[in-house]
């Protein structure tokens, strides 16, 4: 049976999203994610715009405007929905082990 998709996000997806809080282009998502794990996840650009379009098309951000070439983003209440589904999965995995690690 084939993986419904995103029904978990990519470590790299997942961070993409956090820093979409805040409008950002390509550049500024990228450094805003270098920044907040300092320097563990790079985003190539094929990567994040890969995971852009994804995002996009699943209406889980969206183009806030384009100034020039520089195109920006933000993440959705759907996206947003979707992120703090994967935290609660997050956290419930954490829990998980701590419980596993005591027995």
């Amino acid at each position: 049976m084939p993986r419904k998709k995103l029904t978990t996000l990519t470590e790299q997806m997942y961070y993409v999203l956090l820093v979409l809080d805040n409008e950002r282009c390509g550049s500024e998502i990228v450094s805003a994610v270098q920044d907040l794990t300092k320097n563990r996840i790079k985003l190539g650009a094929g990567t994040l715009y890969t995971i852009l379009s994804l995002f996009e098309e699943e209406e889980i951000i969206q183009e806030t405007k384009i100034l020039g070439r520089k195109r920006m983003y933000q993440i959705t209440s759907h996206g947003r929905s979707l992120l703090n589904q994967e935290i609660r999965r997050l956290k419930q995995m954490l829990i998980d082990t701590q419980h596993y690690k005591e027995e």
